[in-house]
């Protein structure tokens, strides 16, 4: 199989609602319409008392401040701008001051007059001609840097509240937000505030605007989902490169599997996801992707690791689950044994049903697949069959389990392609086991299969009776 045919069979895995969420994608790639970011900025420093925007080397700095400090308000002030309004500064619970060493250093230039020895004033060119005030300025007029020291309207206490917006919550999902919850305490700390949205490999964190700051909960979860993406690739996780240059083919394949498996997450976490939120996301996507120009499947590969993203996700999903009950079997509130079973049997069928939304008969894209399924489903044995496919245990034990169903596919096929296929539709494959040991068990299978049926046919030969045997005997 070439390179770029495994590329395109990233997609031909997909889910037929992960295929329709791929299609709108690329159908908005070529339509030249500019990515928006999901949230209100706060807007560039300025100074709380005058209005005037900083400019040049303090608004750079004032912002990237803001950002470290996760400061809300983008105004700042002097001490002595502060205490002429009688305000002052915030304390901690301790009592202690918000203001102390919070001071930020900024720099001005005042333009002084050499003739009047005062500041400029500009009324003294009046009547001059260009040359005659160009002269005037070149000779007599010359800037003295001063430094002020300005404190963020966040650690002032009686200044004017900002106008807040209010996030429209109707579009929460519990799931997205225990998810998030858990991500920021166990793997990648979640950090809000600032105007940019954006992961940080070297501490291993989040950092989001302030919820208040995005339009909806859709754009939200979008960019939440999207830096969570990002935090797979940390060596501890999934383990990307992800120190490449922007702007870089490296740095553009991470942005396109980042927002390609936060369409995905937001599928799986049941997050609806609109025509204007799919079109955001295409232009995010077309705008990197023109920025590959020697692999035209650059697309199918960053599918392909936008589908483990999103799995790697759902099975750490799978593991908060199993450890939210185990808790509760510690706790010391006695439960009744049935209880405990009810809850462990509802988190298992939560679990599979889950998994279920993106495999199946429906996920297969092959004739030829579905009609085995098929056939299995009507076969003698066909009720225990579709307890298997649909992740149900019938022995007890998971390899045994496995080990059934991929028997009862080789009972109608030997192609290990086709097995591969077949048992990845089904929620027996774990997405956490490597291919290896499903390939094993594939050949494995087919070939007790054959050996038994080439046993059958000796015993009937020698025997010389007519014994009927054939594919849907029992294995």
């Amino acid at each position: 199989m070439s390179e770029a045919t495994e590329r395109r069979s990233a997609y031909d895995k997909l889910s037929p609602q992960r295929k329709k969420l791929v299609d709108m994608l690329s159908a908005n790639l070529e339509s030249g319409s500019l990515w928006k970011p999901g949230w209100r900025t706060r807007g560039a420093p300025e100074n709380a008392i005058t209005g005037k925007k900083y400019r040049g080397v303090n608004n750079l700095y004032l912002f990237l401040v803001a950002m470290e400090r996760g400061y809300g308000d983008n105004r700042w002030l002097t001490f002595n701008q502060m205490k002429a309004r009688d305000w002052s500064f915030r304390t901690d619970a301790e009592g202690r001051s918000l203001g102390k060493n919070a001071g930020v250093s900024v720099e001005f230039f005042d333009l002084w007059d050499r003739e009047t020895h005062e500041k400029f004033d500009r009324n003294v060119l009046d009547g001059m001609s260009a040359d005659e005030r160009q002269t005037y300025m070149d000779e007599n007029v010359y800037p003295i840097r001063r430094y002020y020291t300005v404190f963020n309207a966040d650690l002032i206490d009686g200044i004017p509240a900002q106008e807040v917006s209010v996030l429209d919550e109707s579009g929460k999902s519990e799931r997205a937000e225990r998810m998030l919850a858990y991500w920021s305490g166990n793997e990648s700390k979640i950090v809000y505030g600032g105007s940019q949205a954006y992961y940080s490999k070297t501490s291993d964190e989040i950092h989001l605007p302030a919820r208040e700051d995005f339009y909806n909960m859709q754009e939200f979860y979008s960019t939440a989902l999207h830096e969570m993406g990002h935090s797979t690739g940390h060596e501890t996780r999934l383990n990307r490169p992800l120190n490449a240059d922007m702007g870089s083919e490296e740095y553009a394949m991470e942005e396109l599997r980042a927002e390609i498996a936060s369409v995905f997450m937001e599928q799986d976490f049941g997050i609806d996801v609109d025509e204007n939120a799919v079109r955001n996301s295409g232009a995010y996507v077309g705008s990197w992707k023109a920025a590959i120009k020697d692999d035209p499947n650059a697309l199918f590969t960053a599918i392909a690791d936008a589908d483990k993203i999103a799995k790697y996700v759902l099975q750490k999903e799978a593991e908060m689950k199993r450890d939210a009950y185990a808790e509760e079997e510690k706790s010391e509130v006695y439960m009744l044994p049935s209880v405990a079973a009810a809850l462990a049997a509802s988190a298992a069928e939560e679990k599979r049903e889950s998994v279920m939304k993106t495999r199946g008969k429906e996920s297969l894209t092959r004739m030829d697949d579905r009609e085995i399924v098929e056939r299995a489903e009507k076969s003698k044995g066909g009720e225990k069959f579709m307890q298997l496919y649909n992740g149900i245990s019938v022995t007890g034990e998971e390899e045994k389990d496995e080990r059934s169903l991929m028997t009862r596919f080789a009972l109608f096929t030997d192609d290990k392609e086709q097995l591969m296929r077949l048992f990845r539709s089904s929620a027996q494959y774990r997405d956490e086991k490597p291919d290896a040991h499903y390939e094993k068990l594939a050949e494995e299978s087919a070939a007790f299969v054959s050996k038994i049926k080439a046993n059958m046919i000796a015993a009937s030969i020698h025997d010389g009776n007519k014994s009927h045997f054939g594919i849907n005997a029992k294995s």
